[in-house]
């Protein structure tokens, strides 16, 4: 973590790539209709619509985890981590199919 932190080119880049991703997961649930909260971490929640531990189960099904927000008292809400570009991808079509059979 030292090193990293003292690295300061690659902590520029993980930053810029984590903003980017995150923009990229907006976009996307957008054109979902989904509610979102945005944020400055590197994790994004999501209002889902559906049972949140229902689509944690089918993301781990997936080889995805994703956390539900029923701890919180929010049943229709997931949180992602944000991800490499690919990964990012493969939520959004996971939760696209997810959506779609719901």
């Amino acid at each position: 973590a030292l090193a990293a932190l003292e690295d300061q080119e690659f902590t520029d880049f993980v930053i810029r790539t984590n903003n980017e991703e995150r923009k990229y997961y907006y976009r996307e649930f957008e054109k979902l209709g989904l509610r979102y909260v945005r944020s400055n971490g590197n994790f994004v929640l999501v209002n889902i619509g559906i049972d949140s531990s229902v689509a944690e189960q089918e993301f781990l099904k997936r080889g995805i985890m994703i956390r539900n927000g029923e701890d919180f008292g929010l049943q229709q809400w997931i949180r992602i981590s944000i991800g490499k570009a690919e990964e990012n991808r493969k939520v959004i079509s996971i939760l696209k199919e997810i959506l779609e059979s719901s």
